[in-house]
C-alpha cells in the first residue's frame, strides 16, 4: 500500500472512493427519472441535479472524506492507470487501424447532410440530429483514446514547421 493511502484510515479511504464513483454513476440515473411516475417538474428538476449538481457535491465530499493524502493517492492511482491502459504508447496495428476508423467515420454523416441535404440517408439524419451527434462526437472522442500516445506526436507535429517524416 502506498504511504500516502497508510496516512488515512483503509475505510476512510474505500469510503472515498465509493462517493467519488457514485458521483460519477449519478448520471446513469436519469432514464429511470424519466420513466417514473414523478410530475414533469419534479422530473426535471431531478434530472439536472443528477446531471449538474449532484456529481459536483459527491466529488466534493469525496474529496473531503480522503483528506489531501487519500486523494493525492487516489489522482496519482487512476492516472497512472489512465496512461497505462488508454494512452500507451504503441499500439497494434489492427487497434491503429480500428482507431483510424472511428476518428474519421464521425466526418461522413457531416458530409452527407451538408452535400446532399435531399437524398434519403440526410433526411433521416436530420430527422434525430443530436443523437447523431452525440454519437459521432463520442466515436471521435473513444477513438483518440483507441489511437494510443504515438498518435497524438503525430497530431502535435502537424502544427510544427520544423517537423519531418522520419522512414524507418
Amino acid at each position: 500500500m502506498n504511504d500516502e493511502v497508510k496516512a488515512i484510515s483503509d475505510w476512510r479511504f474505500r469510503s472515498g472512493i465509493f462517493v467519488f464513483a457514485l458521483g460519477w454513476v449519478c448520471p446513469l440515473a436519469i432514464p429511470l427519472v424519466a420513466r417514473s411516475d414523478l410530475s414533469t417538474e419534479a422530473k426535471s428538476i431531478l434530472s439536472g441535479a443528477l446531471l449538474i449538481g449532484i456529481p459536483e457535491i459527491l466529488s466534493i465530499a469525496s474529496i473531503v472524506i480522503l483528506g489531501r493524502a487519500g486523494f493525492n493517492a487516489l489522482k496519482k492511482k487512476v492516472l497512472t492507470v489512465l496512461k497505462r491502459k488508454a494512452f500507451p504508447e504503441q499500439v497494434s496495428r489492427l487497434r491503429y487501424n480500428v482507431g483510424l476508423v472511428m476518428f474519421l467515420l464521425p466526418a461522413i454523416p457531416g458530409y452527407l447532410v451538408f452535400y446532399a441535404p435531399s437524398s434519403a440517408v440526410s433526411a433521416s439524419l436530420l430527422d434525430d440530429r443530436a443523437l447523431l451527434f452525440l454519437v459521432t462526437d463520442g466515436l471521435f472522442l473513444a477513438s483518440l483514446l483507441v489511437l494510443g500516445g504515438e498518435f497524438w506526436e503525430k497530431v502535435r507535429a502537424l502544427f510544427l514547421y520544423d517537423a519531418r517524416v522520419a522512414s524507418n
